[in-house]
């Protein structure tokens, strides 16, 4: 049996009772932010200051629309946020528990993102027979209009967002901004959110590297064929 001293011993039931006594860290809370004239997240007063007044009740919160609204400088069929009685101010990256019935009042409403839902793009078919390449996506210069979820996902992909794909759902972060955007694989609702510095950043971290894997494959890729050539 291994002997253990008195000294650390009592080293060990030291760091053991400090580490007790030490306060849980508190939880980041959000501020709202206004992207491209949205504020997230908000309260009842942010909503209808936005114009989200055309709302429905339901068990527990409350659905606002909103006509004639656009994002980014592209016009959506309409927009909608989801009030509950949720603290969305708090960044935990857990799932929102709803207020006790008795702890409800209507300063307590809170939304967390806002949604939009968009045309489809409409394209011309000669163009796109001339143009089609194997990617899914349709050619984005046969477009007819500056119209639709796809000419959003063109702008953001050309203005510094990184896009990130899973089972068909994009997600989109920048830089510069704390806003997450998710694109549904539906292909018409675009949905807006707040996010820390830290998801933002291991986000944009991520792409970068799968980006850079990618790129090495394909190289090593080509090496092998021109070196097949040669």
């Amino acid at each position: 049996m291994t002997k253990i001293s008195f000294s650390v011993l009592l080293a060990a039931i030291f760091i053991i009772i400090a580490g007790c006594g030490k306060e849980p860290e508190a939880a980041h809370r959000f501020s709202t932010v206004d992207f491209e004239g949205y504020k997230l997240p908000g309260r009842i007063e942010q909503a209808k200051a936005m114009g989200f007044q055309s709302c429905e009740s339901s068990y527990d919160n409350f659905k606002c629309r909103r006509a004639g609204a656009e994002l980014l400088g592209v016009k959506a069929l309409n927009a909608s946020l989801l009030l509950e009685y949720k603290d969305y101010f708090l960044d935990d990256s857990s799932y929102k528990t709803a207020l006790a019935p008795d702890q409800r009042a209507p300063e307590k409403l809170t939304y967390g993102s806002i949604s939009f839902v968009f045309p489809e793009t409409n394209y011309d078919a000669r163009c796109i027979e001339k143009k089609r390449t194997a990617s899914w996506d349709k050619p984005i210069e046969c477009r007819k209009g500056d119209t639709g979820t796809d000419f959003l996902k063109h702008k953001l992909s050309t203005t510094g967002w990184f896009e990130s794909n899973w089972k068909m759902h994009r997600y989109y972060f920048k830089e510069d901004q704390l806003v997450g955007i998710h694109i549904d694989r539906d292909g018409k609702t675009v949905t807006i959110k707040q996010i820390s510095q830290k998801e933002r950043d291991s986000e944009i971290q991520s792409i970068k590297q799968k980006n850079s894997d990618v790129q090495a494959r394909q190289a090593a890729q080509d090496d092998v064929l021109k070196k097949l050539k040669d």
